[in-house]
């Protein structure tokens, strides 16, 4: 189990061997991924597909203890699906499969094109987790984030391109299933992205974006230097994006300066076309 000797939790990179033989779920809503219920031996039980709104939705319930366990990875033609499993108890006593997923929440984001995972109550991360999807077509990186709450864990998917996507709540066993193809028919455009700069995944990163927390759209990600930077919205123009910053300066300045003993600076980074 976790260490938590301090408040913030320093949470590393993973990789994956499969946990469990889960290949297919029993409802399927994105063509081209069709999978016998009799090659999934491990099969949970449908609660829900979630409906996102605005790009967020929310799915679970309130657990503790859980641990996240190696994905599970699969490719169908043109679409794939991952599978999020969970556990409780620890290696020494023995593990269980969990029966509900824990409560967590999911946002999918543009420029780049990225899912966010939020899980609560999880207290232990497999090294292996993310070692399946190494062989995805459509996922570009995956990496977990820092958080300040130690009953709680953060990752993200970082697509190639943009995708169709579904994502189920299944329980008994607790899973979360993640059905991804590609979507053709998105229009690449132009966008302005209001970032920091870069830092390590570390404490000062984590108090930035702690202290981001009014702002909608905030979302860390990684550049090709392995290093983190918050993003703070997207703007489709330039007067748009330069009328933010000029917002985040005014308003956490001060608050910066005098909380956390160094100032914000944020800047405007044009992206797509």
């Amino acid at each position: 189990m976790k260490n938590k000797t301090s408040r913030i939790l320093m949470k590393g990179l993973g990789g994956v061997a499969a946990m469990f033989l889960l290949f297919g779920v029993a409802v399927n809503t994105l063509p081209g991924f069709v999978v016998a219920a009799e090659n999934v031996p491990f099969l949970g039980s449908l609660v829900k597909v979630l409906q996102f709104n605005s790009g967020y939705a929310n799915g679970g319930e309130r657990t503790d203890g859980s641990n996240i366990k190696p994905i599970t990875f699969k490719k169908e033609k043109d679409a794939e699906q991952i599978v999020i499993n969970f556990t409780q108890g620890n290696k020494e006593w023995g593990e269980t499969p969990q029966k509900t997923a824990p409560a967590f929440h999911v946002s999918y984001q543009e420029n780049p094109y990225t899912m966010t995972f939020t899980l609560d109550g999880v207290r232990w991360f497999d090294n292996q987790t993310f070692e399946e999807l190494k062989k995805s077509d459509l996922v570009a990186d995956a990496y977990r984030l820092i958080t300040l709450d130690d009953s709680s864990d953060r990752f993200v998917f970082v697509f190639k391109s943009p995708v169709k996507y579904e994502v189920g709540e299944y329980s008994n066993p607790a899973q979360i299933i993640l059905n991804l193809s590609k979507d053709h028919q998105v229009q690449e455009k132009t966008v302005y992205s209001i970032r920091t700069a870069a830092y390590p995944l570390g404490e000062k990163l984590a108090l930035i974006e702690e202290g981001l927390f009014e702002e909608k759209g905030v979302r860390v990600l990684k550049d090709s230097e392995n290093m983190f930077y918050i993003e703070v919205g997207l703007f489709e123009n330039m007067d748009e994006a330069n009328r933010k910053v000029s917002e985040i300066s005014e308003k956490y300045g001060s608050t910066f300066k005098e909380e956390y003993g160094k100032e914000l600076n944020v800047f405007v980074e044009k992206r797509g076309k």
